[in-house]
């Protein structure tokens, strides 16, 4: 079985202070963020990386749930999350 993903999301001002090795994107460019590009979403696997404690972790349905709550500021789509 494959490990979950797990998702978790970020101010636009701790972008630059992620720690790129432990998630699953490699760049900025490769987040989704909110239609104002002042929150992104990132995602990983296994153990919570150092860079996101104090972070609030997300499950694949519970990021769905997030991202089409429109008062969050993020544009429903099919939401590819667990591909």
């Amino acid at each position: 079985m494959a490990e979950q993903l797990k998702y978790v999301v970020v101010e636009s001002s701790e972008v630059d202070s992620l720690c790129w090795d432990d998630l699953l994107q490699q760049t900025p460019e490769n987040l989704r963020w909110n239609n104002e590009k002042t929150q992104a979403i990132v995602k990983y696997t296994g153990a919570k990386p150092r860079c996101l404690y104090n972070k609030l972790v997300y499950t694949n349905s519970e990021i769905k749930a997030y991202t089409d709550d429109q008062a969050n500021g993020f544009i429903p789509e099919g939401n590819g999350y667990g591909d």
